[in-house]
């Protein structure tokens, strides 16, 4: 698939590399989406229980700790996946 995957350079190396990188990120990649979803739920009920006007300060401080929770969990998922399918590659030979 062209589209879907942890599509970095070392991943795409070979069909070896790409199962090593993936079978590594997974852990990582299920931690950050159910981080990601706890805090959807969490905006969902601020939302509904918020004591200000708007329930605009409770969204943002929400907002900003689910989204950066994401980036930080995409970059341990990138490397991960790069370190095992780094692991993968055959030493060159003379």
């Amino acid at each position: 698939n062209g589209w879907a995957g942890i599509r970095i350079g070392s991943t795409m190396a070979s069909d070896e590399a790409w199962l090593a990188g993936h079978r590594a990120a997974l852990p990582a990649s299920r931690a950050t989406g159910i981080g990601a979803l706890v805090m959807g739920l969490a905006l969902m009920v601020n939302a509904v229980v918020a004591d200000d006007d708007d329930g605009s300060v409770g969204f943002w401080v929400l907002f900003a700790l689910g989204y950066g929770g994401v980036l930080v969990g995409a970059f341990f998922i990138a490397l991960r996946a790069h370190r095992a399918s780094r692991a993968t590659e055959r030493p060159e030979e003379a």
